[in-house]
């Protein structure tokens, strides 16, 4: 009888130990799956970082914006550079404007204050 109920005691333990195993494990499912993503948005997201990926990789470096700014600059200095020689050669071109009325009145045989 002593053998009968040690058996009896280990069915009925065992038993609360499968259940409570049972409902271990699907809590730590339901908490993994909160947690973790599935296989199906797994893939999903590696389609969309691939794509991501893709437009990233035609991006400009922060190095390339760097020489694009330093070439303004330099760009920036060469057109005012630009800008006061054409003020210098559009006062020059007053001056033969101005030359080349003069000679024009000369050859016509206008008089310096005279005007038509």
């Amino acid at each position: 009888m002593i053998v009968t109920f040690a058996w009896t005691e280990l069915a009925a333990i065992t038993s609360i130990l499968v259940v409570l195993s049972a409902v271990a494990l699907t809590l730590a499912k339901q908490f993994m799956r909160g947690t973790f993503t599935t296989r199906e948005t797994h893939a999903e997201l590696e389609v969309r970082v691939h794509a991501v990926e893709l437009v990233l990789k035609h991006v400009p470096t922060r190095d390339d914006l760097r020489a694009v700014e330093q070439r303004l600059a330099s760009m920036e200095i060469l057109v005012s550079t630009l800008r006061e020689g054409q003020s210098r050669v559009e006062e020059g071109m007053a001056g033969v404007r101005r030359v080349a009325d003069l000679l024009l009145r000369h050859q016509l045989g206008e008089k310096p204050g005279e005007f038509r």
